[in-house]
């Protein structure tokens, strides 16, 4: 908190006890989850978006988003966005944002706007059918173990906080220090990460590229990931592959 602002910051996996959402302030900081999917072809939609929207809470109100121009960097246009909410628990206190996102719902945009059940979401099985989903920040780390659970995808997620033009990027993973050494810890998620802080930064274009050039490469061979993923790569291995890639990327 002592860094002046904008900065842009790349940590690794943390601890429990060292969690950095403990260090936030919920007000103001926007939390994204971006979980990859079971296999698809490079190019398509291969990763789930969950948003945490901070709250009121007092009202339930989702604070600051008066239109969806704070939504917009985050999501492509032709993909549903789904509030995820909890009225039959906490009836009074979503029925403010409830509203409020109806009230968006008829305002100049290009999004698709739904509403779901938080336990209908998970029962219904809705989460196979869409990429892209907000929340409340109460929820959204269930929805990302959910993302996870089904996709088994924990040690290849990562998040974003975000406050103002300033981003925090790190694994959604903890760390592992029964593993230190042993070279056999998957590095995807944080690669992610920092390509995603690139796109923060304004170099959209290279860490696109990049990405689908390495997307692309583990689509092709499979067995090029580390043990965890089922792969015949040490750690060590797995990131020559990756910078490979993207050297031949920038040739």
């Amino acid at each position: 908190h002592s860094i002046k602002e904008p900065y842009y910051l790349l940590c690794g996996p943390l601890s429990k006890e060292h969690n950095i959402t403990g260090l936030i302030n919920r007000n103001e900081w926007y939390g994204l989850s971006i979980v990859p999917l079971k296999k698809s072809k490079p190019g398509s939609l291969s990763s789930a978006r969950i948003l945490a929207l901070p709250s009121n809470e007092i009202t339930g109100s989702i604070s600051g988003l008066k239109d969806f121009n704070m939504v917009s960097p985050f999501f492509s246009k032709d993909q549903e966005i789904i509030l995820v909410h909890t009225y039959r628990e906490q009836a009074d206190k979503w029925a403010t944002t409830f509203r409020d996102w109806s009230k968006l719902t008829f305002a100049s945009s290009d999004f698709r706007f739904e509403d779901c059940n938080f336990y209908s979401f998970v029962r219904q099985g809705v989460y196979k059918r869409t990429a892209q989903i907000i929340t409340s920040s109460d929820i959204e780390q269930i929805l990302t173990g959910i993302y996870v659970s089904f996709n088994d995808s924990l040690v290849r997620s990562h998040k974003l906080f975000i406050h103002g033009k300033s981003t925090i990027a790190m694994p959604v993973h903890g760390h592992a220090p029964d593993i230190v050494g042993m070279g056999i810890a998957n590095p995807y998620a944080i690669i992610m990460a920092f390509f995603s802080l690139l796109s923060e930064i304004g170099y959209t274009e290279i860490s696109q590229n990049s990405v689908n050039q390495i997307e692309r490469m583990l689509f092709e061979q499979t067995e090029y990931s580390t043990p965890d993923q089922n792969g015949i790569l040490n750690t060590e291995k797995y990131i020559a592959m990756i910078v490979e890639c993207i050297n031949l990327q920038a040739e």
